[in-house]
Formats: structure tokens, C-alpha cells, sequence
């Protein structure tokens, strides 16, 4: 038997883009391209901004495309309704205020996000059965954007993304239950739930209990024939009505229902040779070739097609009308970096290296790795369609069994199923641009007792994108991807198109990795004519562009000026574009045709422009120094006239303003982010007046540290921390919680921190922080060095580039009443300051 699934401030430089408005098309387009992509930031974080900051000039990112929110209290968990109210709302009021809401098809989160959002206060009292759960993730309560705003608790169904593609057969179409049958089916439910309490009784009497089960076998029946005439299509209950044929004896009936639940819907083969219920049929030849037959069978699966955030999806997955259909929005992570999660040069090397996979098409094979673990036969009904599909696209399938793939060093693709896996072990190497995922329990969970292996060590380990559940999935097929995520991605769909077109429920999924990586797709080349990059234009201009080779299938090319959509034309038409009507100075055009087949794939071309003036005249500002570190201040100094204002733009906000009169302004290097950061000066209070700038770059180094202490003494020094309170030290053996109070720390009294720890190999790790002591600039040193404590309520990270060997930890701060000071630190992650690592002297 079988148990049925239950669920239950841009607005004028916006305006001065809008007046060239040819034609604001609400197309059927679909596909991804940067214009389509928002990234938003914690604005609080160094990570979150270092990340998005290198990932939108890795893509192209417009400015106007970027989201800068505030108030971020957690970097793990929030309830729902602070979601709503602190992320989601402000995404989305941003992308309509800015117009991106007509084309942006996907939000991509920076790090230092909280990964998983509770439900509870949603949920007005009730509770949710346990396969349910009350948990999700960042990225899938992004997906179901309408429902969380609405309230509406439709996104925890099982088949609640009607953009991902199901078997053809799953999509029969749908009769309402007559209240008879309903009634019916609810009775026998209620017996097979009573049936496995009973089964659970250690003292039951043997006797009776068969007998009960008997006299409720044949009830089961009567009803069951009855629903199953009524609803043949419902796979699950023809099923049901097998198994009481067969506990009552009718073998040759329970085999014709056997074989019609198969016909309906009904694939698993394991569960149908587990089931006890279906004992008397093993052994009939029919019955052994109905296992074979679904051993091999093949799902035909609903054709895949890009994605468009503007559309409805019906539930046969088709795009209709706005207001026809269900609407989305694709949503990842860039990297996670907290708890058992990347170090920051890892997230940042994948990131790298994903951008440089598209259209290099792997030369290696995608794995579907199979073994008996429930984790990989949830899936394993759909394996051999989907190696059938990547075979049929021209790239190489290998089904093994095992866990991982041993000795390759050409994984381009990989779908596991298992708890733990060790990766290095393997010996194997991923590819770039491979996606590699486990179905695991806790595999986007990152709390240290979380146990398992996350789905950040595949990202360590090369990967482009992963995935993993943030709460107990219960090893339901529906709240993963299908093994179909490899095929659409080999058949040229970005990365979070595939994820999300092969996850039916993807609330409890949290997906990680580059939204745009494309390693299979192959757009054509465009040549943009009418405009150099560079070029000054002070009139008008007509645009078009022209693909390489000239015949390729192209739908339609939407125009873009600084991330503002101007129109969506046919492929041979013209731009015309008159620069007396924009913004003085330079200027980004973007012109992305759609291709013509079911992927849209997205080929694009850009320039950089300037309007209406000389190169000299927008020379506006001077950075010093050209390289700065990340304690030190930058200084920017304006060139020519001070009758305007001026402002400094980077990644879409404001940093810094010089004021008419003013000439100079200094800005703290660590409010921006480590790398390459280019500020943009903005001339001007009004559309008539301003003008853009030109930009200049500056490059913000990791603070310099001593050289570290030799390695291999920390073990010989006592465990723990020193707390010292009026002369008091005590040692204090985990750094969260009440240790504070413990150690006798209270309102107004000096407290000192110290610590030795040690580092394995060489990077840029973070101590995180919260709590309610004050912490000024000279507070929290490292070798001695002062590493400056950001301001805010939640948690605060602070970079540390570190040489292996054993380093120094010292904090400076007064008490309060009811002290908090939780420490974390990490290269690879980040973990409570415990005594096993942190020591004293």
C-alpha cells in the first residue's frame, strides 16, 4: 500500500532611460541574459558585497540591477513574516520601482543571507505533518514569491512549480473528486494509518490482530473498486485497490490492477517488490515482467522551455498570460560561507571559473550514480531517460553504481544519492560548469551538528552549481531535482533554468551557484552596427546588429540602455537612439537577441558610449591611492568646477557625496569590497543637468597581518579562551551563550579576551560576531593588529587574511547586564570559538 502525498532612489535617471521607450513589449520571451538577472546584497556585509561585486563584472550585471538591502539580522535562519518584510518585499518593491519587473527572471542573493525561513508564524496555530515540515529555503520561498506575499500556503504541494517538466502521463487531466469518493478513500486511509500503529505494538495478540486486519482488508476493497472505477487515473489508488485484491486473495484481479496502476502513473518498481502487500504476486511470471518493463522504461517527459518570470505557467507547464497562469521568479545563492559552508576564495573561484565554462561544451561524461540507499532510488525511475537525453544531445552518459565516480578527472556532470561522500577520495575532478548534487537530508543545512556532507563541498570541489534540502525531506522525490536537471543543462538551459526545471517542490531547496552558467549553450556571435564601444555620439543613431553565421535562429533582439528595457524588436530592425535625449556622459548599451528554439538561449553584444561631449569633459574625479588596503581610507578628489554636486556610484547606490564647494571626500575602504570596485561619478541634481562620469577603479587589498607563529605548538597549550573580568581570568571552553555571565562579567566592569589559534594553510577568513557589548575601533585585534568591528544588531564579519601558523586573539571591552558576545571564526566556514582550536597562554 501506499499513503498519498499531503502538503498543504533611481526614479528620475529611471525616467530620462524610459523617455526613448520605442516599444515596452510584453513578450512570451524566455531564456536569461544579466539584464534578467538582479543580485541582491547584504549591504551590511564585506562578503556579500565582495561577491556581488565580482560577480556582476564577471556577467555584466547592470547597476540598475543591483539590490542593496539593510537590516540583515541572520546569516542562518529567519521566521517568514521578518522575510517577507525585510527581503522578499523590498526585492520586489525595488524591481517594480526601477522597471526591471517586466524582465528580471531571476534573484540571485549574495552571501549572508539566511539559508532557511521558518513557517511557523504563517501557519495560525496548525501544525504540518512531519513529510511537510514547517522549514524553507531562502531560494525556493524566492520561487514562490506570490504565494509568500499572498500568505497562501499552495507552495508546500508537491507539484507546486508548474514550470518544471513531469511525464506526460503525470498530466492526464484533473476531475474533481466527487465527495462519495473522497469519503471512501478517506475511510481506507484511516485503516492503513491504524494498520501501521498496530504493526508498532510489541503486546498486541496475534490472533486478534489478523483477524481485524481481514474483516478490514475486505472494507478496504469494497471501497477501493469503487473510487478506482470512478478515478482510474489516479495511479495511487488503482495501486491501493491491487494491494487489497491481493491481501484478499484474488491474485489474478490484484495483477490486472497491479498492471493498470502502472499504465496510470505508477513507477516505482522498488516499492511495489518491498511491499508486503503484494507478497502473493512475486513469484507470477507477469508480475516478474512488469518489474523488467519498468526496470527499463524511459519517461517521456513534457518538452523543456526557457523561462520567463512575466508569463503564467499552467499546470501542464505551458506559458499563457500573466493573469492565466502561476508566476515565478528563478532564485540561488552565490555561496554560502558561514557555518559548514566555503571559504571566500572558493565561492570566488567558482564564480570565475563558471563564467569562463559558457559555450565550452565539456569534453567528458555526466554521471548518474545508482546504488540501494533510498537517497538514490527516489530518483532512479528517471535515470535512463535522462543518460538517453544527454546521449541524444552529443555528450557522454555514464550510469555506475557506488557513490561517487572513481579515478575520472572529467566529470562534467554528476547526480548522487547518499548520505556523506568524500569527494577527495574519489579521486575524481569536476569539470567547470559541471552541476554536481546530492538527495540527501541535510545538505543545505550548515550548523555544525547538521552532520552529513553539504552541498558545499561540491562547490569546493570545482562545482558550478549544487543543492541540498534545509530541512528533513523525508527522501521525497519531488523536493529535488530529477535526474532530467543534467539533460536540460547539456540541452543548452542555463543553470537555474535546469535546477528549476526539473524540481516540482522546491520550497525546502536551496540552490547554490552561478544562475547564469551555460557550458551547452552556443548563441551565435552579434555584431552591433551603428555604434563602437567608446564612440561619441551627440545626435542621433540608428542600431542594429547582425548574427554570426547570418542564418541563425533568431526571435527577436530586446535592447537595453544602462539595464533599462527600451524595446524588444525583430532581429533585422533598427534601434534609433538620439543621445540629446539621455544623460550627459557614458553610457551602456546591450543588445541580447532570444533564439528561436525551444531554449531561447540568449546571444548578446555590448558597448559603452558616450553622450553628447569629449572624453576631458567627464574626466570628473581622482582616486588615491590606486591600491588601498582594507583598514585604510581612500580619497577622492574632484577634477574641474565645484558648483554641482557630485555623487559616487558603485554597484547602483550611493558611497560618497561631494557637496557643492566641497572638493574632497574620504571613504573607509572596508564599506566597499575587496577586489577591483569602480566608482562612478555622477555630475549634477537633475536630468538636465547631470552626467555620467567616467569611472574610476581602485583596487582594496586584504588588511596586512604579521607573520604568523610557527605551527605545531597550539597543541601543547592549555584548551580554551581567557576571560579576564577586575583581574579574574577565567576559561571559558565555548565562545556562545551565557559564557560571558560565567565567567562573572557584568554592567560597566572591563572585560579582556584572549586566545591563541592556529591556521593549516594560508587565506582570507572571517570572525563573525553578535551581542551586546560595545566594541570600538582598537577592541578586537588579531597579532596585535585592530581589525575594525562593523556597526549593527545581527551578526558582523570581519576579513582577516592569515599565513598558516599559530596567530593571536585579543579582545577589549566593558560589560553589561545579561553580556552576549558570540565568536566565530573560519577560512573554509565558519564555527563557534571552541577549546579544541582556541587556546590560551
Amino acid at each position: 500500500m501506499i499513503n498519498p502525498s499531503t502538503g498543504a532612489v533611481m526614479s528620475w535617471r529611471a525616467g530620462v532611460v524610459h523617455c526613448l521607450v520605442l516599444l515596452l513589449a510584453h513578450s512570451l520571451s524566455a531564456g536569461l541574459a544579466p539584464e534578467e538577472t538582479a543580485v541582491v546584497i547584504n549591504a551590511e556585509s564585506w562578503l556579500s558585497r565582495t561577491l556581488a561585486n565580482e560577480y556582476a563584472t564577471l556577467r555584466g550585471i547592470p547597476a540598475a540591477n543591483l539590490i542593496h538591502l539593510e537590516g540583515i539580522t541572520s546569516h542562518e535562519g529567519i521566521p517568514v513574516d521578518e522575510f517577507r518584510e525585510r527581503i522578499l518585499q523590498p526585492v520586489l518593491v525595488n524591481l517594480d520601482r526601477r522597471r526591471l519587473a517586466g524582465h528580471v527572471s531571476c534573484v540571485v542573493y549574495s552571501a549572508d543571507f539566511p539559508t532557511w525561513v521558518d513557517l511557523t508564524p504563517d501557519l495560525g496555530g496548525r501544525s504540518l505533518p512531519p513529510v511537510v515540515g514547517n522549514r524553507a529555503s531562502l531560494t525556493g520561498l524566492t520561487c514562490h514569491y506570490q504565494g509568500v506575499m499572498a500568505r497562501q500556503l499552495d507552495y508546500l504541494d508537491l507539484d507546486s512549480n508548474w514550470y518544471a517538466r513531469r511525464p506526460l502521463q503525470e498530466l492526464m487531466p484533473v476531475r474533481p473528486w466527487r465527495p462519495e469518493d473522497q469519503e471512501a478513500y478517506r475511510e481506507v486511509m484511516g485503516f492503513f494509518a491504524e494498520k501501521r500503529r498496530r504493526d508498532g505494538q510489541a503486546d498486541a495478540d496475534p490472533a486478534e490482530k489478523a483477524a481485524w486486519e481481514r474483516a478490514e482488508w475486505i472494507k478496504a476493497q469494497e471501497r477501493l473498486e469503487k473510487v478506482a472505477a470512478a478515478r482510474p487515473e489516479q495511479a495511487e489508488v488503482v495501486y491501493n485497490l491491487a494491494c487489497a485484491r491481493a491481501r484478499n486473495g484474488h491474485d489474478d484481479a490484484a495483477m490486472a490492477a497491479l498492471t493498470a496502476a502502472v499504465a496510470a502513473g505508477f513507477t516505482d518498481y522498488r516499492h511495489i517488490l518491498q511491499d508486503e502487500d503484494l507478497t502473493r504476486l512475486r513469484s507470477r511470471d507477469d508480475f516478474k515482467a512488469l518489474i523488467e518493463r519498468l526496470r527499463q522504461w524511459q519517461p517521456e517527459m513534457t518538452p523543456p522551455v526557457g523561462f520567463a518570470a512575466s508569463v503564467g505557467w499552467t499546470p501542464q507547464g505551458t506559458p499563457t498570460a500573466p493573469y492565466k497562469g502561476a508566476r515565478y521568479l528563478l532564485s540561488t545563492m552565490l555561496g554560502v560561507c558561514s557555518g559548514r559552508g566555503n571559504a571566500y576564495g572558493e565561492v570566488l573561484a567558482g564564480l570565475r571559473r563558471s563564467a569562463a565554462a559558457d559555450g565550452s561544451r565539456p569534453a567528458g561524461p555526466v554521471f548518474f550514480m545508482l546504488n540501494d540507499d533510498v537517497r538514490s532510488t527516489a530518483r532512479e525511475w528517471a535515470v535512463l531517460g535522462a543518460a538517453a537525453m544527454v546521449r541524444s544531445q552529443g555528450v557522454a552518459a555514464e550510469v555506475g553504481r557506488g557513490v561517487l565516480p572513481q579515478g575520472r578527472a572529467d566529470v562534467a556532470g554528476l547526480m548522487v544519492g547518499a548520505a556523506s561522500f568524500d569527494w577527495p577520495a574519489s579521486r575524481s575532478a569536476l569539470l567547470p560548469g559541471a552541476i554536481a548534487e546530492h538527495l540527501t537530508s541535510f545538505g543545505g543545512r550548515f550548523d555544525d551538528g547538521a552532520g552529513q556532507t553539504p552541498l558545499t563541498e561540491f562547490i569546493r570541489h570545482g562545482a558550478a552549481g549544487a543543492a541540498g534540502t534545509v530541512a528533513e525531506p523525508h527522501a521525497i522525490q519531488a523536493k529535488f531535482p530529477t535526474a532530467f536537471l543534467q539533460a536540460y543543462y547539456t540541452a543548452g538551459y542555463t543553470l537555474a533554468e535546469a535546477f528549476y526545471l526539473s524540481i516540482s517542490a522546491p520550497y525546502q531547496l536551496l540552490v547554490v551557484g552561478d544562475a547564469l552558467c551555460a557550458p551547452w549553450a552556443q548563441p551565435p556571435t552579434l555584431r552591433l552596427q551603428g555604434i563602437a564601444d567608446g564612440q561619441r555620439i551627440d545626435g542621433a543613431a540608428s542600431l542594429r546588429v547582425t548574427p554570426e553565421p547570418a542564418d541563425a535562429p533568431l526571435a527577436a533582439v530586446n535592447w537595453f540602455l544602462d539595464g533599462q528595457r527600451l524595446a524588444e524588436l525583430p532581429v533585422a530592425a533598427t534601434l534609433e537612439i538620439d543621445a540629446a535625449r539621455l544623460l550627459r556622459g557614458w553610457h551602456t548599451l546591450s543588445a541580447v537577441a532570444i533564439g528561436a528554439q525551444a531554449q531561447q538561449t540568449r546571444a548578446r553584444t555590448t558597448v559603452r558610449f558616450l553622450a553628447r561631449g569629449a572624453p576631458e569633459e567627464f574626466d570628473l574625479i581622482a582616486v588615491t591611492p590606486a591600491t588601498a588596503t582594507w583598514d585604510s581610507m581612500i580619497t577622492i578628489t574632484r577634477r574641474g568646477a565645484a558648483e554641482d554636486r557630485l555623487a559616487l556610484l558603485w554597484l547602483g547606490a550611493d558611497v560618497a557625496v561631494l557637496e557643492p564647494g566641497e572638493t574632497e571626500v574620504k571613504i573607509r575602504a572596508d564599506q566597499l569590497a575587496l577586489g577591483r570596485v569602480e566608482l562612478q561619478p555622477l555630475l549634477g541634481f537633475s536630468p538636465e543637468t547631470a552626467a555620467y562620469g567616467t569611472a574610476v577603479a581602485v583596487t582594496i587589498t586584504p588588511t596586512a597581518l604579521p607573520t604568523a607563529m610557527p605551527a605545531g605548538l597550539l597543541a601543547a597549550l592549555p584548551a580554551g579562551l581567557a576571560v579576564t573580568v577586575d583581574g579574574k581570568v577565567t576559561y571559558a571552553q565555548r565562545a556562545d551563550g551565557d559564557w560571558l555571565e560565567k565567567a562573572g562579567v557584568r554592567d560597566g566592569v572591563p572585560v579582556g579576551i584572549e586566545a591563541v589559534f592556529e591556521v593549516a594553510e594560508a587565506g582570507v577568513g572571517q570572525f563573525q560576531l553578535q551581542g551586546n557589548l560595545p566594541l570600538d575601533s582598537n577592541a578586537f585585534r588579531v597579532d596585535g593588529k585592530a581589525l575594525n568591528v562593523p556597526s549593527g544588531s545581527g551578526w558582523r564579519a570581519l576579513p582577516a587574511d592569515l599565513a598558516a601558523g599559530m596567530h593571536t586573539l585579543s579582545i577589549t571591552t566593558t560589560g553589561r547586564d545579561h553580556p552576549r558576545l558570540d565568536l566565530r571564526f573560519g577560512i573554509r566556514g565558519t564555527a563557534i570559538l571552541e577549546g579544541k582550536a582556541f587556546r590560551h597562554r
